[in-house]
């Protein structure tokens, strides 16, 4: 299993390309345990993440937007542990499921949200 960074395993693509993306994504983390989607404003984005505004919209053209790149990151994920050897089917299952329970959050904001 490979390493995640605070318990957050979706932002392994973002590390390598750009810190502040995953500062967003793990304050997205957070913030989904007390707040829908809906309710997170950028601001609260930002400030939870210790970033400007500008920062957020440097990176990404509104929220939703930030919530298409989260989704494309999961998927991308999840492709790679798919990938994985599969003659270890029991190990990239324990694998997988472990990724989903750890980004819970923000997998049931995808599922459940609105956009």
């Amino acid at each position: 299993m490979r390493p995640h960074a605070s318990n957050i395993a979706i932002h392994e693509g973002l590390v390598s390309s750009d810190n502040t993306n995953l500062k967003f994504l793990k304050a997205f983390s957070e913030l989904l345990k007390m707040r829908s989607f809906e309710q997170i404003k950028v601001s609260d984005l930002a400030k939870k993440a210790r970033l400007s505004r500008r920062s957020f919209y440097n990176h990404y053209n509104s929220k939703e937007d930030f919530l298409r790149e989260s989704i494309l990151i999961i998927f991308d994920d999840i492709t790679k542990i798919l990938n994985n050897d599969l003659l270890y089917e029991e190990v990239v299952l324990k694998e997988m499921l472990s990724y989903m329970y750890i980004n819970k959050e923000i997998i049931k904001s995808f599922v459940f949200s609105e956009y």
